[in-house]
């Protein structure tokens, strides 16, 4: 599959390459001149574009992968903050899923047509992930890229330290990559491999079917009827809604004890922590696998009002009804976690336990 044309967006700029006696030419546009461009063209994005994310899942049933992606990354973030319209996947085995930043989605609406004639839409990533098989950490303008033997953490925003990761290959294509990016595609097509395992298929996102707009009229008619069993519905999960805020809140604990609250992309930071510690002489629970032990150890009479993760202890405050429930909830937590709790304190008031319990990390 030849290498004609690739288009390099940057910002409100497109640098468009052609192949021209056996040479490629670069011309620059601006954004709202993309329809000049000749169709079939590869599109490569600003990294930051997106966030890729590494999955362990195989797409057995093709039809199935996109349920099954929104399943995993809802077992990631907080229950409602990843929606249908956030994601999109790449059918690699494994999967790899990658969420949309607020300036792909505006793209996505202001230049359809940018995206619906590109050949393949991908990324920097993507390229050095399909054309290098060796551990590596690539660093670019505004996202690191951590390559492992059997997985990648990527991550929008800078970090340091990459010393407990045992990678010693570091690579850095700087602001203007592009004769690069140029030969790492030029060699992985001459292989006759496929852009699929690259491209984020972005051209079916952008585009909306002519059916459906004519359906518009009859679907805000069906939803005014169907608005009244939505409100139903609404009225009988209010009860829910403090889990699903206790839950959130849960996170931002883990986060800001992290401290990368702050940060463009708290959730590849925290997933770059933890392999951190993973290196060290001790392992540490992942962070939503702790939430989620404290949540299934504790039954509804308790209440969590504070807790501790870090590469030491968990330490968990709170209150509950009796010693017993204590008891159990201790228990629990060691089943879960592997790790033993001890109680700190634990004190009656007003027929309240009150407590203190810590779990110790380190080996």
């Amino acid at each position: 599959m030849p290498l004609d044309k690739i288009v390099f967006l940057d910002q409100e700029r497109l640098y468009v390459v052609r192949r021209s006696d056996g040479d490629f030419e670069k011309d620059t546009l601006s954004l709202a001149d993309h329809l000049e461009i000749d169709r079939g063209y590869i599109l490569v994005l600003p990294d930051s574009f997106v966030n890729l994310i590494y999955t362990d899942l195989t797409p057995v049933k093709r039809k199935r992968v996109r349920e099954m992606v929104m399943l995993y990354l809802n077992s990631l973030y907080p229950e409602g903050t990843v929606s249908e319209q956030d994601f999109g996947y790449i059918p690699s085995t494994p999967v790899i899923a990658y969420l949309f930043t607020d300036r792909l989605k505006e793209l996505l609406e202001r230049y359809p047509a940018l995206f619906q004639q590109a050949r393949a839409v991908t990324t920097p990533s993507l390229i050095f992930l399909a054309s290098e098989r060796s551990p590596f950490i690539l660093t670019l303008n505004d996202t690191v890229l951590i390559k492992k033997e059997d997985d990648f953490i990527h991550i929008i925003g800078e970090i340091e330290e990459y010393d407990s990761f045992d990678i010693t290959r570091h690579l850095s294509i700087g602001k203007d990559g592009h004769e690069e990016l140029i030969e790492r595609l030029r060699a992985y097509l001459e292989e006759g491999k496929n852009l699929q395992s690259l491209d984020l298929n972005l051209s079916a996102t952008s585009k909306e079917s002519s059916p459906v707009r004519s359906l518009r009229t009859d679907m805000i008619f069906l939803g005014a009827i169907y608005l009244a069993f939505v409100i139903a519905l609404v009225l009988s999960l209010i009860p829910y809604t403090k889990d699903i805020k206790a839950y959130k809140s849960g996170i931002d604990i883990i986060y800001k004890g992290l401290k990368i609250q702050n940060t463009n992309d708290p959730y590849g930071m925290l997933i770059f922590k933890l392999d951190r510690l993973k290196k060290e002489t001790y392992e540490y629970p992942k962070p939503l696998n702790v939430l989620t032990a404290v949540s299934e150890s504790f039954d509804k009479n308790s209440q969590i009002t504070k807790l501790i993760a870090n590469f030491d202890l968990i330490k968990i405050k709170g209150t509950t009804d009796s010693l017993r429930s204590l008891e159990k909830a201790s228990h629990a937590l060691e089943l879960k976690l592997g790790i033993k709790f001890d109680t700190e304190s634990a004190k009656v008031r007003n027929g309240k336990v009150n407590f203190v319990i810590v779990g110790r990390v380190r080996k």
